[in-house]
């Protein structure tokens, strides 16, 4: 071998050697992000419709509890949370920070008769049985969660957390 050939034989082994990673060394490093995406992800979804299924029972139950104010103070259940005349909103019963929208990003629907006043709002699947659990008279149909009280101090007899879809 001569002189030539020897000197680009140490500058392109060099020059191989610090132009990046190999293709073997990014499929490696690609596998273990993978597996660690793998295990993470589920435990964050997790962890998310635990957190946002809470603040929406919450959020029922403040909607509630503003509702029985206004069956106190008029004698009848709101007519709507936030459609005035006869809503919880204009009435300033919900907090001015109150939005109509849950932590899952849909609106809360209200309906009533002259005794019971039923909320609900649709949740993602895996978040049903969490609102559900948390409020009182509860009722599931696939995604909607519904939530019923009654006339305050009356007695009220629907179903208790109920499952009637999947």
């Amino acid at each position: 071998m001569n002189t030539l050939e020897g000197l680009h034989m140490i500058l392109s082994t060099h020059i191989r050697s610090s132009k990046g990673f190999s293709l073997l060394e990014l499929t490696f490093v690609m596998i273990v992000i993978t597996v660690l995406l793998t295990c993470a992800v589920p435990s964050m979804t997790m962890a998310y419709l635990e957190k946002a299924g809470g603040k929406t029972a919450l959020e029922i139950q403040n909607i509630q509890d503003a509702a029985r104010s206004y069956y106190l103070q008029k004698g009848s259940w709101p007519s709507s949370i936030n459609t005035a005349p006869g809503d919880l909103e204009s009435n300033w019963l919900l907090p001015s920070t109150w939005s109509p929208a849950s932590p899952f990003n849909n609106n809360y629907a209200t309906s009533s008769t002259s005794s019971l006043f039923i909320i609900s709002t649709n949740v993602p699947n895996g978040a049903q049985n969490m609102v559900a659990s948390k409020l009182p008279l509860s009722n599931i149909s696939g995604n909607t969660v519904s939530s019923t009280i009654g006339v305050p101090g009356g007695i009220v007899t629907p179903p208790v957390h109920v499952v009637t879809g999947t």
